[in-house]
């Protein structure tokens, strides 16, 4: 097994590596094809997610799409975490994909900026799943604090603020998951 080649194909902020001459300017069914060929030359299969990681930064590299459309960035989000998108389906990446896909997105294209629909979808997914602060990989999408509806909204900050509460152990333990989930797969 090749270990160098697989750990190429491990990281997205790896991908410019790849073996495969101007990948990121070829048809997508061309990248797929040379890269299943990479895999097999080295006596290995397809690790499941790559050809799909591949795919969502060729996407990032070559469109606008990621940034401004919510779809596409979930899409993008899903790939990168590691896992196969269903396009025929609406999918919520979890938060941690979500933070990990706009630090590889602003890696890669420090100069672009998100669209207001993707800032939206990103809000609206956070209070979903109960996150109150934005975990710091979250910064490209310059994002003002998550809204919480309802006059208890101030307390709750202020509690959670000053880690009076159960609630604030729980988001300091949500942040530092995202945390480490982005930085693993940084790697």
């Amino acid at each position: 097994m090749d270990r160098e080649f697989l750990e190429l194909t491990t990281s997205p902020l790896r991908y410019e590596k790849l073996p495969i001459t101007g990948w990121p300017d070829l048809d997508p069914a061309t990248v797929v094809i040379e890269l299943e060929e990479q895999f097999l030359r080295r006596g290995m299969s397809p690790v499941q997610g790559v050809i799909e990681k591949v795919m969502a930064i060729q996407t990032i590299m070559k469109t606008h799409a990621p940034f401004d459309d919510a779809h596409v960035f979930t899409k993008v989000a899903i790939a990168i975490g590691g896992n196969e998108p269903m396009f025929g389906y609406l999918e919520v990446p979890s938060i941690a994909e979500m933070s990990l896909a706009a630090a590889v997105m602003k890696k890669l294209r420090p100069d672009e900026s998100f669209g207001v629909e993707v800032k939206r979808f990103v809000r609206a997914a956070m209070r979903e799943e109960g996150v109150g602060e934005y975990p710091k990989a979250m910064a490209p999408l310059r994002l003002t604090k998550v809204e919480c509806v309802g006059p208890e909204c101030d307390d709750i900050r202020t509690e959670i603020g000053e880690g009076k509460t159960e609630m604030s152990r729980v988001q300091a333990e949500k942040m530092q998951a995202i945390e480490d989930y982005v930085a693993e797969h940084l790697k």
